[in-house]
C-alpha cells in the first residue's frame, strides 16, 4: 500500500500541532515543518523537517524542495502569515504533485481583512456586527459603546483587541498608528465552526461552544445551533473556500454574528477529530475520491497542556541534517 504523506507547516503552534494530532492513527503519515529545532510539532509527526521562517526571500523555495524530496501528496499551512504566499504559488506546488490545502487569494483575503469581510457579509446580506473605520462613522451608524478595536488586518488570537468605552479611549488608539476597525459589543455565547468545502458543496460542519483563555480555545462543547447551522449552508457555497474554513461568531438571541472566518483548520481542529469531525482526514479522503464521512458525538472537550521529551541527540541530528530520522 502507498504512503501518503501530508505536510504541515507552523508545526511549532496550535493549528500545525492541532493537525497532526488529528492525522494521528489514521493511514496518512506526515511531516511536519518549522524553521525551530524545538518546535514540538517536529517530533509530534512521523518526520520533522526544518522550513524556513515566512518572512525570508527563500520561504516558499524552502517547502518545495521539503514537499518534492518527501514526495508530499498534500500540504497543509498553520500559520495565517503562509497563507496568501502559499495561495499565490499554488500552481508552484501543484507542479510537483502536491495539493496546497489552500483557498484562493480572495478567500484568503476576507480571513486577514476585517473590513472586507464586513463588506462581503453586507453585499450578501448576511447577519453581520455593525463596523466603521473612523470615530465619525461609527456615530454616524449609531454604535453604542462599549465600542470593539481590532487590528483591520493581521492579527491573531485576542492580541491588540480591545473594549472602549468612552471616546477618548478610541481616540488614543487610532492615533497610535495602528489601522483599526471599530464594532458594535455582542456579548452572547461564542462559537468556533469547523467545515469542510469542495466547489461549493459543503461536506460537514460542526459547532462548539467555547471558553477562551488567553484568546486560545480551552472548553468546548460540541452543541447544534438551527440558526448556526442555516448561516453556514448559506454562507459557505457563496464564500467558496478550498477545504477547511472556520467561522467563528457570537450569539444574539437567536441570531449568529460572525466575527471573523479563517480559510484553515484551526488550533481546535484537533478537538473536533476527537467530537468525530475530522477536517484533515476528511479533506485527504475527499482529493483521493475515498468514503468521506464523519459521525459527531455529544460530548465535552477540556484542553490542558502536555509534554514531549526528545533526546538532545536527535535533537543535534536536526540540526546538523535538517531534518529527524523518521519514515
Amino acid at each position: 500500500m502507498e504512503i501518503v504523506k501530508v505536510a504541515v507547516t507552523a508545526a511549532g503552534g496550535g493549528i500545525g500541532q492541532s493537525i497532526i494530532k488529528a492525522l494521528q492513527g489514521t493511514e496518512y503519515k506526515t511531516i511536519a515543518i518549522d524553521p525551530r529545532s524545538d518546535a514540538a510539532g517536529l517530533w509530534m509527526a512521523h518526520k520533522g523537517v526544518l522550513g524556513r521562517d515566512v518572512n525570508d526571500p527563500l520561504y516558499i523555495d524552502r517547502l518545495l524542495e521539503i514537499c518534492k524530496k518527501e514526495n508530499c501528496k498534500f500540504l497543509f499551512p498553520g500559520l495565517d502569515a503562509e497563507l496568501m504566499p502559499i495561495s499565490l504559488m499554488s500552481g508552484k506546488f501543484f507542479d510537483i504533485g502536491t495539493t496546497p490545502i489552500i483557498s484562493d487569494p480572495q478567500v484568503v483575503t476576507l480571513s486577514d481583512d476585517k473590513w472586507a469581510l464586513y463588506e462581503f457579509l453586507c453585499n450578501n446580506r448576511f447577519p453581520r456586527i455593525e463596523s466603521a473605520l473612523s470615530i465619525d462613522e461609527a456615530k454616524a451608524k449609531g454604535i453604542k459603546f462599549p465600542w470593539i478595536l481590532k487590528p483591520k488586518s493581521g492579527g491573531c488570537r485576542s492580541k491588540n483587541v480591545f473594549q472602549c468605552n468612552k471616546e477618548s479611549e478610541v481616540k488614543c488608539l487610532l492615533d497610535s498608528g495602528e489601522e483599526y476597525i471599530i464594532q458594535e459589543f455582542i456579548d452572547g455565547d461564542e462559537y468556533t465552526c469547523g467545515t469542510v468545502t469542495f466547489e461549493k458543496q459543503v461536506l460537514g460542519t460542526i459547532q462548539m461552544r467555547r471558553t477562551l483563555r488567553n484568546g486560545d480555545t480551552y472548553k468546548a462543547f460540541v452543541e447544534g445551533v438551527p440558526s448556526i447551522t442555516i448561516l453556514l449552508e448559506k454562507l459557505l457555497p457563496k464564500l467558496d473556500p478550498f477545504g477547511p474554513c472556520n467561522v467563528q461568531l457570537r450569539m444574539r438571541g437567536n441570531v449568529p454574528y460572525i466575527l471573523e472566518i479563517n480559510a484553515r483548520c484551526s488550533g481546535t481542529t484537533a478537538a473536533r477529530a476527537l467530537a468525530g469531525f475530522n477536517e484533515p482526514l476528511m479533506i485527504c479522503n475527499h482529493l483521493l475520491n475515498k468514503k468521506v464521512s464523519h459521525d459527531i458525538k455529544d460530548v465535552a472537550i477540556f484542553r490542558y497542556w502536555n509534554e514531549i521529551v526528545v533526546d538532545k541527540r536527535e535533537k543535534e541530528h536536526l540540526e546538523r541534517e535538517n531534518t529527524t530520522h523518521g519514515i
